[in-house]
């Protein structure tokens, strides 16, 4: 399902995109690329524009309702705020919250590569589970945990074999 954006946010990341872009694939002559500003955000800006987004699409965005009770069951915390930064760190729910507190309050974790254990264990099953989500069968491929997105873009950047001629390939 496509949702009808306000025309501000298609403008920003328009603007997002091409910045990106020039960084990317920039002209000899380009001068580095300005980052846009987001635009200002608020609760009232948010409770607004799901209105209208809600009233554009008939109340499908929204899923009927369902999205606004769920952000009341696993967000209470936000009431009266809109939480913007979801590139930096998106918010765990309640429910996960109150699963990984039980989980902590059950496990002795430490350091998987301190050897054995049941952070050994875990590690492994988290490895497994998600070869198993993505298909892809465990002799060919390995998952490597890494503490972020940049760690794991880091990674693969070092091992990417750099020679003459060779090439990213976008798209």
């Amino acid at each position: 399902m496509l949702l009808a954006l306000p025309r501000w946010w298609r403008r920003w990341v328009a603007a997002l995109l091409q910045a990106a872009l020039q960084a990317v694939d920039p002209s000899p002559t380009a001068s580095p690329p300005e980052l846009p500003l987001p635009p200002p955000c608020d609760a009232d800006d948010a409770d607004d524009a799901d209105a209208a987004l809600a009233a554009e699409t008939g109340g499908a965005y929204g899923y009927g309702g369902r999205l606004a009770a769920l952000r009341r069951r696993e967000f209470s915390r936000l009431t009266g705020s809109a939480y913007c930064d979801h590139a930096g760190a998106t918010l765990p729910s309640e429910a996960l919250l109150g699963d990984v507190c039980a989980a902590l309050q059950r496990a002795v974790l430490g350091n998987p590569h301190s050897g054995g254990g049941e952070s050994e264990r875990a590690a492994e099953a988290a490895a497994a589970a998600t070869l198993a989500w993505l298909k892809a069968p465990p002799g060919r491929y390995t998952v490597v945990f890494t503490a972020n997105a940049t760690a794991a873009l880091r990674l693969l950047g070092e091992a990417f074999p750099w020679e003459a001629g060779s090439r990213f390939r976008r798209g």
